[in-house]
């Protein structure tokens, strides 16, 4: 007879490792079947089972693959979103030790203004609606410092379809998205200075003009008066640009 998991996800009948490490949380065991193979006298015989692994076997290689990982928080929330479990990862990423943590709700994650709009319900329930939620967004530490995170819940159903909690993933994204603003704001810098040439363009060839026809013409008075209008007009114009940057 197959024992219950709370640990089947939605729609795909699958354990989370982080839910099967729960008591009370153990694989389904595979039923005992009889196999029938023809013998040398073309009679058929019921050859004897394997023995079914026992519960605690297959828990403890998912238990201690998710306690080891260092560069995910992974843990799992119950239906209300208190911290049940805490892996290393979680205890690098934000910082809590597992004696802080579990037992908390897990808005004290996100920042103030989150949790006064209640994100941290909204995601809950979306991903108990659809099976899964995904977002990135700040995410607080327990020293307070924000970091920029990858954040996927997914909603746990035992057999019968009861939510009994989330799986919850969390990668720190802070160094790629500084690298990401980094890259922008070159990007952004390389098209204000082809702007920038661009702009100085503009007055330099009327300046050059000017300085050609007083170079040939320095008796022409009304030249000479040409010239120096443009001149100005155009030390005007730079001015006002390199006052604008």
């Amino acid at each position: 007879m197959r024992r219950r998991s709370c640990g089947v996800l939605r729609g795909t009948g699958n354990a989370s490792p982080s839910a099967m490490s729960q008591p009370g949380c153990a694989a389904a065991q595979p039923e005992r079947t009889a196999r029938r193979h023809p013998t040398h006298q073309g009679t058929e015989m019921n050859q004897r089972p394997s023995q079914a692994p026992l519960p605690g076997l297959q828990e403890e290689p998912f238990r201690l693959l998710v306690e080891s990982v260092r560069d995910y928080a992974i843990f799992m929330l119950d239906p209300e979103g208190r911290v049940q479990t805490w892996n290393q990862g979680a205890a690098r990423i934000k910082g809590y030790g597992a004696d802080e943590i579990v037992g908390r709700h897990f808005s004290c994650f996100y920042p103030a203004e989150a949790v006064a709009c209640g994100w941290p319900e909204f995601e809950l329930r979306e991903a108990a609606a659809s099976g899964r939620f995904e977002d990135e967004g700040w995410r607080v530490r327990k020293d307070g410092h924000r970091f920029w995170a990858n954040v996927v819940i997914t909603a746990l159903y035992d057999v019968d379809g009861r939510l009994r909690g989330y799986a919850k993933v969390t990668r720190d994204l802070t160094e790629r998205r500084r690298a990401e603003a980094a890259e922008e704001s070159k990007r952004r810098m390389t098209e204000f200075l082809a702007m920038l040439a661009h702009e100085l363009r503009n007055p330099l060839a009327p300046l050059r003009n000017a300085t050609e026809i007083l170079h040939s013409r320095p008796e022409d008075l009304t030249t000479v008066r040409w010239a120096a209008v443009m001149l100005e007009r155009q030390v005007g114009l730079l001015t006002r640009l390199v006052d604008d940057l």
